[in-house]
């Protein structure tokens, strides 16, 4: 407006030069005299186009002509200088910057009394003005006086300036009607009229038109005058300036000077870089401009206006707002002809300042139109938000398109909601937009503010109060923040609050704007919650998060705010390190919850706390340093490679036992790390580096620990903000109902910035995991997941890291059936690979963990620890140093118990053999223990002498320090008639391998081949992994195994099982035992070659001998406490002989089976015949007699012989 004011101020004293030449007298359409402004009815003047030589109109009017009156054409009023009254060296707002309009401009210009207006030099009359006053010619206007000196009270006096214009070509007057041609007509309405031949019309007419084309020419020459003086004047007064700024630069210098003198330094203990030294200029140039104030802004906006490039205008302008000058700027001949320092290099990489477009669309409406509006102009003070900027002009068109169609506005909807992630200026500009609509007159200027938090808590009532006691008559705006909170789906007073501000929205319309505040996903709930909502809600303006160049400026505004200007920055507020910091924020954009401003703030005080902690470093070592200056560490952090050499995590971490994958692969990612800060600060785009990672081990081997030094390694190189290791388990995120585990998901997720997030056995986070699980997909695990997904970016950036941890083949099926992006965001390629621990590592933890408790042991009694832990490796899921800490509990244990009834003095401290191992000697007593495991089992001969040599297999194997699992078989085939043993020697293998230190216990999981099949398609393999599971560290003896040969699932369970067999995780951990008959073992080798080379010891069990057959049923009458002295004569012993060899060769013969059928038969005819006295358990041979031949008849019947049986003792 106030350019509008200026222009208005020319063109009325240009109108009043022109017409005192012509000895004109101006008045306002009121008809009032010329003045200013009319105070009678505050009407503006006019200088009517159609104006004669001698004052009056060119056509015929019913208004009375007044003479003219020389004395009233111009005041005269001494000129001031307004910049040197208020004590500045700039123009205020009041001194005129813009050229002077054009007379055809439309509008009314309406201009306000200004005290401090600059007036202008009386024109100097001379004898060509009454010489063009009393000209002879009709209609002929002498310009004499084109110049408008302008004087003031600066050092270099202004030049007069006096040209004679152009004069107008001479015009016949007898030509022209006698009203026309009179100078001394005072009433045309008086004097009869007369009429004009067209040929005199047109000759007026193109009189006329000449006339005024010379008049305006002569304005236009008047206007370049004058601006030839206003850029004069600018001239003398950027002059002025700089000649202050030289001296306040002189006088910082001789202050420093004097500063350094007082601490008697050296020259050579204080260097002055060049960026210091132009930072001070910066310093000086920010004070100089706050004296400047908005006159040098007018001045500005007036160089714009008149096009004439004032660059030293432009910097001074840039200085004020924080900015920094382009380029182009710095390298200008302005900065030449000012005298100051141009940069020692260009900045190739230097960005320059984005152009808005809106703001320059409003800038230009401003000018064209005289459109004011402060609250507009502050929005386009904001940074960014341009399409937040060009929707407020888009509203403001709209309104003031209506009221030009005569239609009321304020009558429409105008409810808006405003989404964005935090910190991108939402609630600012809201409360901006709430004054803009007000000042529009659509509501009245009453404006309330509520929470979707607060309403959802306190419900309708809230909403109630704030219409009636905060709006004075219902009418105004409402601004609700975080509308999204009002949850309308979970809160049950959310959803009736939100369901009566819809009714009320349609109530109030035209009386009550309402702003919605939220971030966009979620206020996708609230206005899905009811269809009405979004029709009521015509405007939606997105905030977009802050690109990097107006991140930047965010930095630096904040930092300047914060320290008055006064903080010194390495490489300059606009180098190389600042848009470093600035790209490293920008890499969340577009995350969901960016914090935009909110994480440039976050930023800046990471930067400063590594500022503090470097100076009171230096200010305990009495170094210089200073208080006021960022270094490059300071903002963008140390070089990865050196932070890892001075972290105290790193060396926690090399002091760990073990773990070299580990410690190989952190160094490589430091490695890429140090490359990526390299190409930042070359700012060349950087090679995508996550920090989450995947921590793939069994349990015990150090993850959670290796988790917190990698979290605080990252808090050392300036990739993490805090370094807290939380630890949560899949269970934490679920919740009760559906909708809560997503919530639950994002609260761990916000409330875990900045540290370490660890979700432990991650692969429950889906039910496939296991493959033992056939149920479908749980919807709450595969909402959590989604939420991960959606939440965790997987940059270097987003000040959070996230590590999964479990078991590798787990976690790998469990990424195969969950969303994929996860995956993406912890690719498995770059998983950390936790080992578990070698023998020789576990005995360094044992010392490690037997010194820590107070505690020493034996050597003797450390092997056995170590002999216990070897065969405890066999089991499911390893506890690695998790087994030691269980080792130790029970060593110390039954150290207690075995010293409890001792008397005699000994060591409390002190662990032995015993305490780890209560039979710890059994490996040494093995072969005895063999042979006395078999000594009742008939015909095991050749059985007991293979395990025999196994076992010194194993004690050899060890006396030569190698590993006797690699040595001897682990799976087995037992092949052989029926009753020959086989289930028996099975049963006694696991007591076997459990003495000679190969299994920890001695259990047998017994199973047929039954209990491996599924009874549908894709049960098979589940349900074999499951039994094998469940066998590890035992022996798994699968009877009945030919029936694996089925034509269906029992193929599908005999792949699954030798898959199993391959695989590390079951490898050597459980002895494995197949039994069958011979024809059907042998079928099933020929059915699948894989079987024979994972099965390569067979174990034959052969028919029992006859006489095997006589000692066994001996052996199990005599077990049923039966007197069998009947059997020893060799006459009986030969003729059972003779019986058991006739039922051996029938082919249903069942051995030692069929014999314990025999011996019970026997012992039950005894029970049958015996009184009912105290019965005598002798066997005789009429018993015997009986029970064999009806045995042998049976028998023989069932193999189809019809012949009668002789009897065998006749």
């Amino acid at each position: 407006m106030q350019d509008d004011e200026t222009r208005l101020f020319y063109v009325e004293t240009l109108q009043q030069a022109l017409a005192k030449d012509a000895q004109l007298e101006i008045r306002h359409d009121c008809g009032h005299r010329m003045a200013s402004e009319c105070t009678t009815c505050s009407k503006d003047s006019r200088l009517d186009e159609n104006i004669t030589g001698n004052g009056t109109e060119a056509g015929s009017s019913p208004h009375e002509q007044v003479p003219g009156d020389s004395g009233s054409a111009l005041a005269e009023v001494p000129i001031i200088d307004s910049s040197t009254e208020s004590g500045r060296d700039t123009p205020t707002e009041d001194t005129p910057s813009e050229g002077i309009p054009n007379e055809d401009t439309p509008g009314d210009h309406t201009r306000k009394p200004d005290d401090n207006i600059l007036d202008r030099q009386k024109v100097d009359k001379n004898a060509s003005i009454q010489e063009a006053a009393g000209s002879a010619e009709v209609g002929e206007i002498k310009q004499l006086d084109k110049g408008v000196p302008v004087a003031t009270t600066v050092e270099t006096a202004l030049p007069e300036k006096s040209e004679q214009g152009p004069h107008s070509p001479e015009v016949d007057s007898a030509r022209l009607p006698e009203s026309k041609g009179s100078s001394n007509s005072r009433d045309d309405s008086s004097m009869p009229l007369k009429r004009l031949t067209k040929e005199e019309k047109a000759q007026r007419a193109a009189v006329f038109e000449k006339q005024r084309e010379e008049r305006k020419k002569a304005h236009e020459e008047e206007t370049e005058d004058i601006m030839d003086e206003i850029s004069y004047q600018r001239s003398v007064l950027r002059s002025r300036r700089d000649h202050k700024k030289e001296r306040q630069k002189l006088q910082e210098l001789q202050k420093k000077l004097e500063r350094l003198q007082k601490k008697e330094l050296d020259d050579s203990d204080y260097a002055t870089t060049d960026d210091e030294a132009d930072g001070d200029d910066d310093e000086a140039d920010g004070d100089d401009d706050e004296a400047d104030g908005d006159g040098d802004e007018a001045d500005g906006d007036g160089d714009e206006a008149d096009g004439d490039g004032d660059e030293a205008s432009k910097k001074d302008k840039n200085a004020r707002k924080g900015k920094t000058p382009t380029s182009d700027e710095q390298n200008s001949p302005a900065t030449e002809e000012d005298g100051e320092k141009s940069p020692k290099a260009k900045d190739p990489n230097a960005w320059s300042l984005p152009i808005s477009p809106a703001k320059q669309d409003w800038e230009d409406r401003k000018k064209m139109t005289e459109e004011e509006n402060s609250h507009i102009d502050s929005v386009m003070d904001m940074i960014g938000l341009e399409t937040v900027k060009a929707k407020m002009l888009e509203i403001k068109t709209l309104v003031d398109t209506a009221r030009r169609q005569d239609v009321n506005p304020s009558k429409e909807r105008y409810n808006t909601l405003l989404t964005g992630n935090p910190g991108s200026g939402k609630t600012t500009f809201a409360n901006l937009f709430a004054k803009f609509l007000t000042s529009l007159q659509l509501v009245d200027d009453n404006i309330a503010i509520t929470s979707g938090s607060r309403l959802a808590h306190e419900g309708v009532h809230e909403f109630k109060n704030i219409i009636s006691y905060n709006l004075e008559d219902e009418k105004g705006v409402v601004i609700i923040d975080d509308a999204h909170l009002l949850r309308p789906n979970l809160s049950s007073t959310g959803r009736k609050a939100l369901d009566y501000i819809i009714s009320e929205m349609d109530r109030l319309q035209g009386q009550v704007i309402f702003i919605f505040i939220g971030y966009a996903k979620e206020l996708e709930t609230l206005l899905s919650h009811n269809d009405s909502l979004q029709s009521l809600i015509p405007f939606t303006v997105r905030f977009d998060d802050y690109e990097d160049i107006e991140l930047l400026q965010i930095l630096q505004k904040q930092l300047n705010e914060k320290f008055d200007g006064r903080m010194k920055v390495d490489k300059g507020i606009n180098g190389v390190y600042m848009r470093m910091v600035a790209r490293r924020i920008g890499r969340g954009r577009g995350a969901p919850n960016f914090g935009n401003a909110r994480e440039v703030e976050n930023t800046l005080m990471r930067i400063l706390f590594r500022q503090a902690t470097r100076l009171e470093k230096a200010r305990r070592l009495k170094e210089e340093s200073d208080d006021l200056f960022l270094t490059m560490e300071d903002l963008v952090g140390p070089p990865p490679s050196t932070a890892l050499e001075n972290s105290k995590a790193w060396r926690g971490l090399q002091e760990m036992i073990g773990l070299k994958t580990v410690k190989d692969s952190l160094k490589s990612l430091v490695h890429r790390l140090q490359i990526n800060y390299d190409r930042e600060i070359a700012e060349k785009p950087i090679v995508e580096c996550s920090l989450n990672r995947i921590f793939l081990g069994n349990p015990g081997t150090g993850k959670t620990t290796v988790a917190k030094y990698y979290g605080q390694i990252m808090v050392d190189i300036g990739l993490l903000s805090d370094g807290e290791v939380v630890v949560k388990n899949p269970s934490d995120f679920i919740g009760q109902y559906i909708g809560e585990s997503e919530a639950i998901t994002k609260q761990i997720l916000s409330s875990t910035r900045g540290k370490v997030l660890i979700i432990d056995e991650a692969y429950a986070l889906s039910d496939k995991s296991d493959a033992t699980n056939d149920h479908s997909g749980n919807i709450y695990k595969t909402a959590i997941v989604d939420t991960l997904v959606a939440n965790i970016q997987g940059t270097a950036n987003e000040d959070r890291c996230v590590l999964l941890l479990g078991y590798r083949d787990r976690m790998e099926r469990m990424f195969q059936h969950v969303n994929p992006g996860l995956s993406r965001r912890f690719p498995m390629s770059s998983a950390f690979e936790f080992d578990d621990f070698s023998d020789e590592e576990l005995r360094q933890i044992l010392d490690w963990r037997l010194q820590e408790q107070g505690f020493t042991a034996t050597d003797e009694a450390k092997q056995v620890a170590m002999e216990v832990l070897s065969r405890a490796r066999s089991h499911l899921n390893f506890g690695n140093a998790g087994e030691i800490d269980i080792l130790l509990n029970r060593a110390k244990e039954l150290q207690q118990g075995r010293l409890a009834g001792r008397d005699d003095k000994h060591d409390p401290f002190l662990l032995e053999s015993q305490d780890f191992d209560s039979d710890f000697e059994r490996p040494k007593q093995a072969e005895t223990r063999i042979k006395d495991l078999f000594k009742d089992l008939v015909g095991a001969n050749d059985i007991v002498e293979k395990l025999v040599g196994y076992s010194r297999v194993v004690q050899n194997s060890k006396a030569l320090n190698m590993d006797p699992r690699s040595q001897i078989p682990f799976n087995y085939l037992f092949r052989g008639p029926p009753g020959t043993g086989k289930t028996t020697t099975a049963r006694r293998i696991g007591q076997v391998f459990y003495d000679m230190g190969i299994l920890a216990t001695n259990q047998v999981y017994e199973c047929s081949a039954t209990d491996l099949i599924g009874e549908h398609i894709g049960q098979t393999g589940p349900k074999t992994q499951k039994i094998f599971q469940r066998a590890l560290g035992k022996v798994l003896f699968i009877d009945e195994a030919y029936r694996l040969n089925d034509e269906h699932y029992g193929k599908e369970a005999l792949i699954e099982m030798l898959n199993i067999l391959t695989k590390e995780a079951y490898k050597n951990k459980l002895v494995t035992v197949l039994a069958g008959y011979n024809d059907d073992i042998n079928g099933l080798l020929k059915v699948n070659s894989g079987l024979s080379s994972r099965f390569p010891e067979v174990i034959q069990f052969e028919n029992l001998k006859p006489k095997q057959c006589v000692e066994l049923f001996a052996q199990l009458l005599e077990e049923q406490k039966l007197d069998t002295t009947a059997l020893k004569p060799d006459r009986v012993a030969d003729k059972l002989k003779d019986s058991f060899g006739r039922m051996a060769a029938l082919p249903d013969w069942g051995n030692a089976r069929d014999i314990g059928v025999l011996a019970n038969s026997v012992f039950g005819r005894i029970l049958k015949d015996a009184s009912s006295s105290k019965p005598t358990l002798v066997v005789c041979e009429a018993d015997l007699d009986a029970e064999v031949d009806a045995m042998i008849k049976e028998r023989e019947q069932r193999a189809g012989n019809s012949c009668p049986v002789d009897h065998l003792y006749s």
